[in-house]
């Protein structure tokens, strides 16, 4: 795992998100029976963002999946960097993740060679999987039940052909 120094913290706030969301990762693979390759970290938007900044990372984690996270990076990942499958769950009307960052995150993720897959709801908004989210008011941000089903089947999906791949034996 790349951790970066003071100064790149002081330029860069993706740099602490993305130390503290290794630190979480480090002391996870201090818990008995944990394997941190086998393991898989989901996020829903401040988490999602979270959860990718982990895998730019380089953490030895078999997958991540971000709801509605931010995708854009002071930090993006180069060849070799990101070690686990990336999976991400947007709305196609979402204001804080305009399709300008969508574009720019599969072209960084391609650009590092990543095994990645980005899931684009047409009708959903920010913070779309947030039952409680209309409560705010923020027309930027909205429930829809229709695209969380749809993103959550995505997700399980998807995880359960990482884990599968894992536990398939090696054909040579």
């Amino acid at each position: 795992m790349s951790l970066l120094s003071r100064s790149q913290f002081a330029k860069c706030p993706h740099a602490l998100v993305r130390n503290r969301a290794a630190a979480a990762h480090r002391a996870l693979q201090c818990v008995a029976g944990v394997d941190a390759r086998d393991s898989a970290a989901i996020g829903f938007c401040f988490g999602g963002f979270a959860v990718l900044e982990l895998a730019r990372s380089g953490a030895p984690i078999a997958a991540v999946a971000s709801f509605h996270g931010l995708l854009s990076t002071a930090l993006p990942a180069r060849q070799g960097d990101v070690k686990s499958r990336v999976a991400v769950y947007t709305g196609a009307r979402d204001p804080l993740v305009p399709a300008v960052d969508v574009t720019g995150f599969q072209e960084e993720m391609s650009r590092a060679n990543v095994d990645w897959q980005v899931s684009i709801y047409g009708n959903a908004l920010h913070s779309f999987t947030n039952k409680d989210v209309d409560m705010l008011g923020d027309p930027r941000m909205a429930y829809d039940p229709i695209s969380h089903a749809a993103s959550w089947q995505a997700a399980m999906d998807f995880l359960h052909a990482t884990f599968a791949r894992l536990e398939a034996p090696i054909r040579k």
